[in-house]
């Protein structure tokens, strides 16, 4: 469009001054016309072309898939409208890789917060775990203490049959 309006009659006219005259003005009007049909034919092809290659690279299907990933990750409209305002914009000079870049280091940075707090629940819990773990032991133990005095009586048992016996 903004090809085709680049261009006024006006403009046009200007740029053919010499054909400016009652005798040439039909020349003009139709070098004009020919201007305005070539621009018209010129965007139809583009847009033709334009068509023709988007199918070819499967266009549609691709913006399909990013809009469902979009979805699938919460993506909305309201959040691309956020990143679009001066805010959300790249800074003068810099590349759209090192922006990518910049927002996927602090994605990371929330992950490894969250994975941090994780941990330390995990931790947490392990040092209850062993402290329990470690009381039942103590408790084992002290009862296997007990346990000693009875076994050497019931060996002195087991003596006294077995003499007993072979007898």
């Amino acid at each position: 469009d903004d090809i085709a309006n680049s261009c006024s009659f006006q403009d046009y006219a200007a740029l053919f001054a010499e054909l400016v005259d009652q005798k040439n003005a039909s020349l003009r009007d139709e070098l004009f016309h020919c201007y305005a049909q070539t621009v018209q034919e010129l965007r139809a092809n583009a847009k033709q072309e334009f068509d023709v290659l988007c199918n070819a690279y499967g266009v549609r299907e691709k913006l399909a898939n990013v809009d469902a990933l979009c979805r699938e990750h919460g993506i909305t409209d309201a959040d691309i409208n956020a990143a679009s305002k001066p805010e959300g914009t790249l800074a003068d000079g810099e590349m759209p890789l090192a922006a990518a870049r910049a927002q996927r280091i602090a994605a990371k940075e929330a992950e490894k917060k969250v994975l941090l707090e994780m941990l330390e629940q995990s931790q947490a819990m392990r040092a209850e775990k062993q402290a329990l773990v470690d009381e039942r032991r103590a408790l084992v133990n002290e009862s296997v203490k007990h346990c000693a005095p009875a076994d050497a009586v019931l060996e002195g048992v087991h003596e006294a049959s077995t003499r007993w016996i072979n007898a």
